[in-house]
């Protein structure tokens, strides 16, 4: 994804982000849609571990935790005023039960600084139960010139 792709929503209506969040490569690589982005808040989709899950069935608690950083990414760049982007500054997952997917990501943007942004994501399986609860800093940075 080139620079002015990943930058194009600044100002952008809520379909132009949607769509945005929707081409990001790793969102493609996890096998991830979202279905809603603005407001501070996303939900984002993962209807397959994109690998083989674990022996209980439940997907890789390290592709949850990579998930959660997506969600906590796309929320984060809403955040930015442009020729910004966003880093994860931290980030802390909490298992409690198998993540069994189909899988949802419920993220909110709960404080937004000068330069950093904190944002939780509850991670749902298809019944509703809460699997993971994720939270996160994103510090805001100018974008690197090439």
């Amino acid at each position: 994804m080139s620079r002015e792709t990943w930058f194009a929503p600044q100002g952008g209506t809520s379909d132009e982000w949607l769509a945005w969040a929707n081409r990001l490569p790793l969102a493609d690589d996890l096998g991830m849609t979202c279905g809603r982005l603005g407001d501070g808040e996303g939900v984002f989709h993962l209807a397959r571990a994109p690998l083989t899950p674990n022996p209980n069935g439940g997907v890789n608690g390290g592709l949850v935790a990579a998930a959660a950083d997506q969600v906590m990414g796309a929320l984060g760049m809403m955040e930015a005023p442009d020729g910004h982007a966003i880093a994860t500054a931290s980030l802390t997952v909490q298992f409690q039960r198998p993540a069994l997917a189909p899988l949802t990501f419920h993220g909110r943007t709960t404080k937004r600084g000068r330069t950093l942004v904190f944002i939780d994501v509850d991670v749902l399986d298809g019944d509703g139960r809460l699997c993971s609860s994720a939270k996160g800093t994103m510090m805001v940075v100018p974008f690197a010139q090439p």
